[in-house]
C-alpha cells in the first residue's frame, strides 16, 4: 500500500496550505525491496541501527544495499539524548550523504537529528509499529536532562515492511497502540485551546487524526494477536499522526497533556526515569489525564468551579524543579506563559466547547481496558512509577511544554 499523499496537501477550508515533506510512504510485505531504487540518487548511503534492529532488518537492508556503510550501536542504555547522538556521530562516516534509520523511535530521533546537523536527507525503515514519530519534522529528545523538541528533518521516504514490523515483540505493538490512543486528550486539548484562546485549529487535520484513532481502536484484537493486517492498520495510524504534525507544522494534533506526563517521568524530576517504552508512558498518562478531564467536566456542569488567583508559574517551577540547569530550561520554556491572557471567566465563556471536547474522550476505565486488551500496561505501578508521585506529576507536568492544555487551564480555578 502506498499512501496517497496528494489527499493531504493543497488548499484547506482552514485557510492554510498543508505542506508535506515526505515523498512516498510504502506499507506492505517486502517493502524493503524498493530501497535500492530509492537510494540511487546518493553515492554514500549509511544505515543507522542498533544491534537488535540490525538483526530484525538492518542485515537484510545491508544485503540489498552492499555499497552502504552500517553504523550499529549497542541498544543498552541507548536513548534519544546527547549521549545517544554522540555514540552514533562518532561512527558516522564523513562522506555519508543519506541516512537510513532502521529501527524504532530512538534510532529515528537520533538519525533525523544528525541528518539535520549534516544537512543531508534520511529514509525511514521502521522495525516496529511502536511510536508515531517516524515522519516527524522534529526530534523529541532528552537534552541535559530536559525533554526538548530539537531541530531535525522529516524522512524523504518511509519504507515500512510488514514482514518486519509485524514480527516485532508484542510489547512494541502495545506501545504504539498507547501512543496513538493518546490522541484522545491531545485533540481535546487542541480544541479547548482554540475555544479559549483562538489558537489556530484545523478541522480537516483533527478529523483525519480522530478517524485514525477510531480505526486502530476497532482493530485492537488484531493488534493484540500480532496479525499482519492489524499491525499494518496500526502502522498506518501512526504514520498518519506524523503526517498530521507535518500538515500543521507542530505536534498539536498528536501531543497534549498525556505526553507531558510521559516527558516529566522521562526527565527524572520526581524519581528516576521508569524503564518503560514511550507509548507505555503515554497510555498511562492518558488514563490519568482522562480522569482529571472528566472530573473537571462534572464540576463545570454542576457549577461548582470557582475562579482562583492567577498561578505563579515561576514560583511553582522554582519549587518543584530542584536541578538548577533543568530549572532554567523549564523557566525559559514557559516564556511567555500560556496562561498570560487566560482567565477563569474566559474559560467559563467557552463552557460548551470545553464540555464537547471532553465528552469525546473515553472514560479512564475504558481506556485502561483498551490498553490491557492490546497487551499493554495501564497503571503507573506497572512501569515502576510510585503512586505517591502521581498527584505531583499531574500538578507540574504542564510546565514541561509551553502549550495550553486542560491540565494547565485548570490552574485558574481554585477548587481543582
Amino acid at each position: 500500500m502506498h499512501i496517497d499523499l496528494s489527499a493531504f496537501t493543497g488548499a484547506c477550508p482552514c485557510g492554510h496550505e498543508h505542506p508535506i515533506v515526505v515523498k512516498d510512504i510504502v506499507i506492505e510485505s517486502g517493502a524493503i525491496r524498493s530501497l535500492p531504487e530509492k537510494v540511487k540518487p546518493w553515492d554514500a548511503p549509511c544505515i543507522v541501527c542498533d544491534e537488535n534492529t540490525f538483526t530484525a532488518a538492518g542485515k537484510a537492508v545491508s544485503a540489498l544495499l552492499p555499497e552502504a556503510d552500517v553504523v550499529c550501536v549497542s541498544p543498552q542504555g541507548l536513548h534519544a539524548d546527547e549521549h545517544g547522538v554522540a555514540a552514533v556521530r562518532e561512527k558516522l562516516p564523513e562522506t555519508a550523504d543519506v541516512l537510513l534509520a532502521v529501527g524504532s523511535g530512538t534510532i529515528h530521533d537520533i538519525s533525523r537529528f544528525l541528518a539535520h546537523e549534516k544537512e543531508i536527507p534520511f529514509i525511514s525503515v521502521p522495525t516496529a509499529a511502536s511510536v508515531d514519530g517516524f515522519v516527524s519534522t522534529v526530534a523529541a529528545m532528552t537534552w541535559q536532562g530536559c525533554k526538548k523538541t530539537m531541530p531535525a528533518v522529516a524522512p524523504l521516504y518511509v519504507v515500512a515492511d510488514s514482514d518486519i514490523f509485524s514480527a516485532a515483540p508484542q510489547r512494541l505493538n502495545a506501545s504504539g497502540f498507547g501512543d496513538l490512543l493518546g490522541k484522545y486528550t491531545a485533540l481535546a486539548d487542541w480544541k479547548i485551546s482554540k475555544a479559549v484562546t483562538g489558537e489556530y485549529y484545523c478541522d480537516r487535520v483533527a478529523g483525519l487524526m480522530s478517524r485514525a484513532v477510531e480505526d486502530v481502536r476497532a482493530a485492537v484484537d488484531e493488534i493484540a494477536a500480532g496479525g499482519r493486517d492489524g499491525c499494518e492498520k496500526l502502522m498506518y495510524g501512526l504514520l498518519l499522526s506524523g503526517l498530521a504534525m507535518q500538515m500543521v507544522g507542530n505536534s498539536r494534533p498528536a501531543s497534549g497533556a498525556e505526553h507531558h506526563v510521559s516527558h516529566l517521568w522521562e526527565m527524572g524530576v520526581l524519581a528516576p526515569p521508569p524503564d518503560a517504552l514511550h507509548g507505555e508512558k503515554v497510555g498511562i498518562g492518558l488514563a490519568l489525564c482522562a480522569e482529571q478531564y472528566h472530573a473537571f467536566a462534572a464540576a463545570l456542569r454542576s457549577g461548582t468551579l470557582r475562579p482562583g488567583p492567577r498561578p505563579d508559574t515561576r514560583a511553582e517551577i522554582e519549587r518543584y524543579f530542584p536541578d538548577a540547569g533543568m530549572r532554567e530550561l523549564i523557566l525559559e520554556e514557559n516564556v511567555p506563559d500560556p496562561l498570560d491572557d487566560v482567565t477563569a471567566e474566559k474559560a467559563l465563556g467557552a463552557r460548551d466547547e470545553i464540555l464537547a471536547a471532553i465528552d469525546e474522550i473515553p472514560s479512564a476505565e475504558e481506556l485502561r481496558a483498551l490498553l490491557r486488551k492490546a497487551g499493554g500496561v495501564a497503571e503507573p505501578g506497572e512501569i515502576g512509577v510510585r503512586e505517591d508521585i502521581v498527584p505531583l506529576t499531574l500538578r507540574i507536568s504542564p510546565y514541561v511544554r509551553r502549550r495550553l492544555t486542560l491540565m494547565r487551564l485548570r490552574k485558574v480555578f481554585e477548587n481543582i
